[in-house]
């Protein structure tokens, strides 16, 4: 069920929102019917899911000076929670854009000429999730460049749409829920997943499907007869309009 939050800013139902991925990730969502939401603490930013360092720089400070015998017990305390949290919370990222982004699609193809990217809107995106019974309780949020927590810690929800401005060309949107701490706890082997797969309505979810700009005319033959054999429903391709490689 999706859910609001006054920490995470929702954009407007018709913001076109875009999805870049290699083949074989895109294959698993049609095929298994499943979109993948990766574990905050595995994720190549090492500060996703962190407080600014100066701000627990300061709560440790405030802790130590407070001559508690439990001083270093509760910084202990502040430690692990931050780490369980990053731990328990999975999202799944997409860019709010009108157009393409070339510099997206060469970021997220890492190097291959292969790949697709989909194009859908926010209310889709909430629409595919909330159709499907049994999902677990989730967020939509544009991730904020420039937050200023204004208490320590920061609501959890806050932290997930938090991220150094290192990053704002990715104009990011997440999709993200936090595992509840009885399913979390009851369940070891999921301490050890880099991520979670979530089903989702995949018809509601896909506006255009758009092939990679670096791709060769033989492969988007080659592609379109498997999708057309593997998902005939879905609605046909669309060649990138970005300019190729010289």
């Amino acid at each position: 069920m999706y859910k609001t939050h006054p920490d995470v800013h929702t954009p407007n139902g018709n913001k076109i929102i875009w999805r870049y991925m290699s083949i074989d990730k895109f294959l698993h969502l049609i095929v298994q019917g499943k979109l993948y939401f990766s574990r905050l603490s595995k994720m190549t930013d090492k500060y996703e899911g962190t407080v600014p360092e100066l701000m627990f720089r300061k709560k440790i400070i405030e802790i130590l000076q407070s001559e508690s015998d439990k001083a270093w017990e509760n910084i202990h305390k502040e430690k692990k929670y931050l780490e369980e949290f990053r731990d328990k919370t999975f999202i799944n990222c997409w860019s709010i854009d009108r157009d393409e982004s070339y510099a997206l699609w060469k970021i997220y193809l890492s190097g291959s000429s292969c790949g697709v990217a989909i194009k859908t809107t926010v209310s889709k995106l909430r629409k595919s999730l909330e159709k499907v019974k049994g999902n677990p309780d989730f967020f939509i949020g544009e991730v904020d460049y420039k937050v200023q927590f204004p208490i320590y810690p920061p609501n959890p929800q806050q932290l997930c749409v938090y991220k150094r401005e290192f990053y704002k060309y990715e104009k990011e949107l997440r999709a993200f829920f936090v595992m509840e701490d009885s399913a979390f706890n009851e369940n070891p082997s999921i301490k050890e997943l880099d991520g979670w797969n979530v089903d989702i309505d995949i018809n509601t979810l896909i506006d255009s499907i758009y092939l990679s700009p670096f791709t060769g005319g033989w492969f988007e033959a080659s592609f379109r007869s498997i999708i057309e054999h593997i998902k005939p429903e879905l609605v046909p391709l669309i060649q990138s309009s970005e300019i190729k490689d010289e």
